[in-house]
């Protein structure tokens, strides 16, 4: 039992001793997720922006064309940035992502408050993600109280004005009635006439029915998006970039640590090649296995999941090669500034944690502020995960930015790995 003991507390103390002699594997257990947390604290925005949106006011509609009249108008949720008579350059801002709303007000909005039909307002947004757009039908409800608030305001304006209007005539003919037995003809015309007004106007006023009074307006959303995508479709994109990344820098960190402990850098330093075919070849080999468990995903997920792919399979492919060089150029990095295994796969799995909080996954970019902002643009996921929604959500590559993104990572990743592995190479 005391040998048993003795044996636990010598291992006990070896592995301690191991971790404790690895000073950069203690800083990234401790300050690495402390460091993440506190970026996200203070990157991230406690209150949803303002959206922006175009209002459409046709000719037809007698509203107030100054911008400055309906900037504020709707309270902190919405700004108007624009004001409008063309319904189809409304739209195309709101496809083209230049505005997140268009507030469209019908042509024949007059023609049915006179008529007693209530008036539709639709609201035209161009949003994928189920959770914005259920933020944006609470923001056309907002914007309906808003539009009914000051349309009953100015029909209580304008009832009272006709009202004050029929007292003069009822108080004259009360006099004329009270005073006079015999009526001349003239007059008689004069109090028929008005007394003909005051009941058209009684008449109009019951004529409403009670719910168009108290809402006269009302909104129907609409989205500008080819499909209506669940939370299951919205998110299998985000799910095939974040494996993609995933892979391929756990591959590649591990690589050049592994070649460390079985000997093979050793063979490199002597070995009749170059610094850029040694890395050239690992990232064809890593990239092939990572391009095929992607294929292999992409496939589940469009034939068994039913996950459309809209836009085109080329670009959709393009991102793809472009995610995983990018990726395994941080592996690479990884591998060749780490001192053991432990200390790589420490490393891989916080740039996992700093993925999931800041590329958008499961909070909009636009929830994010300074310095959160900074460290999502430097993760392949956060453009990937957006050109993979656009192609397979939208049907269309609506900004270029990404791949152009992808394209500068892979190049200055494999620069720097390819500095670090011939720093390693000349090392005696």
């Amino acid at each position: 039992m005391v040998r048993a003991i003795v044996r636990g507390w010598v291992l006990l103390i070896n592995e301690l001793t191991e971790i404790v002699r690895q000073p950069m594997l203690v800083l990234a257990l401790v300050l690495g997720p402390f460091l993440i947390l506190l970026v996200f604290a203070l990157g991230h925005r406690s209150q949803q922006p303002p959206l922006s949106m175009i209002l459409v006011v046709p000719t037809t509609v007698n509203l107030s064309r100054d911008l400055g009249f309906w900037r504020d108008r709707f309270g902190g949720s919405v700004s108007v940035i624009a004001l409008t008579d063309d319904e189809a350059a409304a739209r195309a801002a709101v496809v083209g992502n230049q505005a997140d709303l268009a507030l469209i007000i019908p042509a024949t909005a007059l023609t049915d408050v006179n008529n007693g039909r209530q008036v539709i307002i639709r609201v035209l947004h161009n949003q994928i993600n189920p959770v914005d757009q259920s933020y944006t039908g609470f923001v056309a409800y907002i914007l309906s109280s808003e539009l009914n608030k000051q349309i009953i305001t100015e029909g209580a304006r304008q009832a009272q004005a006709d009202i004050g209007h029929a007292r003069a005539p009822l108080a004259a003919l009360r006099q004329d009635v009270t005073t006079t037995p015999n009526l001349p003809r003239d007059r008689l015309a004069r109090i028929t006439s008005d007394l003909d007004r005051l009941d058209q106007l009684i008449a109009q006023l019951q004529s409403l029915a009670p719910g168009l009074l108290a809402a006269p307006v009302a909104t129907r959303v609409e989205s500008a998006t080819a499909i209506d995508p669940g939370f299951v479709a919205f998110y299998s994109p985000s799910v095939l970039a974040l494996l993609l990344q995933h892979v391929a820098i756990t591959l590649a960190a591990l690589s050049v640590v592994r070649d460390r402990l079985v000997g093979v850098i050793e063979l490199y330093k002597v070995a009749p090649t170059s610094t850029f075919f040694i890395l050239f070849g690992k990232y064809v080999s890593y990239a092939l296995v990572c391009l095929g468990v992607g294929a292999a995903l992409t496939f589940l997920l469009l034939r068994v999941i039913g996950v459309p792919l809209l836009g085109d399979p080329f670009l959709f492919g393009a991102t793809a090669v472009l995610l995983v060089t990018a990726s395994l150029g941080i592996g690479f990095t990884i591998s060749l500034l780490s001192t053991s295994q432990e200390n790589a796969v420490q490393l891989t799995m916080l740039a996992l944690l700093a993925s999931v909080f800041f590329s958008g996954f499961f909070l909009p970019i636009t929830a994010l502020q300074s310095p959160a902002t900074e460290v999502s643009f430097v993760l392949p996921v956060r453009h990937a995960i957006q050109a993979f929604q656009d192609l397979m959500l939208r049907g269309e590559l609506r900004d270029r930015q990404p791949l152009l993104v992808l394209g500068v990572m892979s190049v200055l990743f494999l620069v720097s790995s390819s500095f670090l592995l011939h720093r390693e190479l000349r090392r005696t």
